[in-house]
């Protein structure tokens, strides 16, 4: 991706890992010529559930648990960052990976297909309203 200028995503919750892809992305993308700017070496972000309260939101997270213990892990594919919890919860978590490397895109997942229409638009509307808001510019 660095030599085409493209951004991967990186759904890791190993902060030391992000750094290191970070660091790594800007070296390989300065070799094919490209100067990328503090905050486009990827996307980050991971498995998104925004509940008014934590323990509403990590009950929201049993199904999807459930599901990935059944399918994408025995694929190969571990568990992505998981960002699970209230508004103020999320808030902290992008908050500390931002500390940790810049972030211009945060790249969500949501359990669409596991959780109903409803609990899916209360997530995003909870997200849009009180994260979005403390991380624009």
């Amino acid at each position: 991706w660095a030599q085409y200028a493209g951004r991967p995503i990186v759904l890791a919750e190993d902060l030391d890992f992000c750094r290191t892809i970070w660091s790594v992305y800007r070296d390989e993308a300065a070799v094919h010529g490209h100067d990328i700017a503090p905050g486009n070496e990827a996307g980050w972000g991971g498995l998104m559930i925004c509940a008014e309260s934590d323990a509403e939101a990590h009950a929201q997270f049993s199904d999807v648990k459930w599901f990935w213990g059944k399918w994408p892990k025995q694929f190969g594919q571990g568990m992505p960052k998981l960002l699970i919890g209230s508004p103020d919860t999320l808030c902290r978590e992008i908050e500390n990976a931002a500390n940790a490397v810049p972030i211009n895109e945060c790249f969500l997942l949501i359990p669409q297909g596991l959780h109903t229409r409803d609990q899916i638009m209360k997530s995003l509307e909870l997200f849009g309203e009180k994260v979005l808001p403390k991380f624009s510019s």
